[in-house]
Formats: structure tokens, sequence, C-alpha cells
């Protein structure tokens, strides 16, 4: 009894004690092309350096004020601000670092320079969905607010769990040449990459990508079936899935697996080389639709 009474008189001096906090609403640092009728106007070094000015920003508010839980390290490409502990960070740091170094070697020109961005790794998936509610983009990098995202999850974890980070970095990588570029990506590109990346091993050193069995099955289906692969033009053309008219929402992309299959043959086996060498008697018109496809993302 003397107990109960204790813990109602502490409780009620507890909700004494709450008093409303007035907001004190940050610095807004809209991105540049953000109401600016002119944008589009102005060339690309222009553009390039309002987006560089923006980014810097961006990060060092960020670090100045990291939030509530959130620790902020410097390091050789991103501002890493973690609220994970320190032995899962280091992890997700190397994992980032040889993506990007594998990338460096698939696209050269595309990451020779990088705007400031931040890599934000979540501690666990509940504050990682509480965040997503604050945010209109869907994809692992916020081109807006100049973040990489990634969460400490153990469903998800271990050597195989780094896929969403690995997108967060390739969609960086294109929005650091043009901002237009991920709003505009094809379908086909867009999950091709998403499979591409999430079908991955890291070990911090160690990185490869390899056929999931998702991507295995799909392909095995065909020929078992007596059913022709989906026409490689077709896929890029989209005609294999026309987009929604009339303002209807979009069924979800169902040829992942063979999108995949396309990057994987552009990066991994001889689809460049074949673009490079069009007297090359491996070349086909199959071959030519790929290459330039994706290499375009390169200019």
């Amino acid at each position: 009894m003397l107990f109960r009474s204790k813990l109602k008189k502490d409780f009620g001096a507890a909700l004494t004690a709450i008093a409303p906090v007035p907001r004190v609403a940050g610095a807004s640092l809209q991105a540049p092309w953000v109401g600016d009728a002119e944008w589009h106007k102005k060339d690309a070094a222009a553009r390039l350096a309002a987006r560089k000015t923006w980014a810097e920003a961006v990060v060092a508010a960020a670090v100045k004020a990291p939030e509530s839980g959130y620790k902020a390290q410097k390091t050789k490409y991103w501002t890493i601000v973690s609220a994970a502990d320190p032995a899962f960070t280091k992890k997700v740091q190397a994992a980032a670092e040889a993506m990007r170094g594998w990338l460096a070697t698939k696209l050269p020109d595309m990451t020779k320079d990088s705007l400031p961005a931040i890599l934000r790794i979540f501690d666990n998936m509940d504050h990682y969905r509480a965040y997503l509610t604050t945010v209109s983009e869907s994809r692992e990098f916020d081109q807006r607010r100049r973040e990489l995202l990634f969460v400490n999850d153990p469903d998800n974890g271990g050597n195989t769990g780094y896929g969403g980070l690995f997108r967060a970095i390739l969609w960086q990588v294109m929005d650091d040449v043009d901002e237009r570029a991920l709003p505009a990506l094809p379908r086909w590109i867009d999950n091709g990459f998403w499979e591409f990346c999430r079908s991955s091993y890291c070990d911090g050193k160690k990185l490869e990508f390899s056929s999931s069995d998702v991507e295995k099955g799909r392909i095995a289906y065909y020929p078992q079936n007596k059913k022709d692969m989906p026409a490689i033009w077709h896929l890029i053309q989209e005609q294999m899935q026309p987009s929604p008219e009339g303002g209807k929402a979009e069924d979800p992309w169902g040829y992942t697996p063979e999108c995949a299959r396309l990057v994987r043959w552009w990066w991994s086996a001889d689809g460049l080389k074949a673009f490079e060498d069009r007297k090359s008697t491996r070349l086909n018109s199959s071959h030519t639709v790929i290459s330039y496809a994706v290499f375009c993302l390169k200019k």
C-alpha cells in the first residue's frame, strides 16, 4: 500500500512537471534546383557549383547538430552520422568504401569527383521506419538531404546484408553527376541495379555480386517451359509492361531478375567490351542495345 501511494505521488509529480517546449525551426537548406524556374537554363558548370555549395552546407549542418544519439565522423567519401555502436559503424564504413572502390573501376568517369554527402546509420528498424515517415524519397539515397540511409537490421544482416547500402552509393554516384538522373531512370535499369546490388557479399575487403536464387530460377524457367526469354529490346522499351495511364498506380515491376541479368552481363561479363569493340564478331544488335543504354549513364 505504501509503495502504491509513493508511486502515485511520483507519477503525479511527473505529470505536473510536464511543460510545453517551444519548437525551434532549423535553417532551411532547400536544394538549389527546387523552385528555380531558371535552373534548366544554367550550364552544367554553374549547376554543379551551386549543388556543391549547397551540399557542403547540408553536411556542415548535420555535423553541427547530429541529433540525439548520433555521432558524426568525417571519412574519405562521406560524413558518417551513426546511432549504431562503433563496431557496426566500422563494418558499414568498410563495406561502403569497398563498393565505392568497385564502382570506380566500373564507372571511372562518374566517380572521379563526388559531392559532400551524409551516410546515416540507424541502430534498429523501428528508428529507420520512423525516419522514413518524415521523407518522401523511397530510395536509400535522399537527394534533397544528401543522405545515404542504412540500418542495422538483424534479420537482414551479415556479409550478405549490404544491398541497401550499395544501392545508396550507386544512387549517389548518379546524382553527383546530374540531379535529374535518378528521377529519369528507366524502369529496367532501375530495377536491374536494385536486384544486382541486393544479391551481393562483402566482408569489408572481398566484394562479390552473384546471381540470386530468384534470378537463377527465373532464367531456368524459360527453357524448362519451352518459352523464350523476354525480348531485350522490348524490356528496354518497356513494352513488356507498359506504364499505367490515367493516373493509375504502377504495378510492381515484373521483370527485375531479367533486368538484373542484363546489368550483370554488362558489368561482370563482356558487355562493355563488346560495346567498345564494334567490329567484334560477338557483337549483335542485342549487345549494342544493352551496352548503349547503360553506357549513356556515364555521359
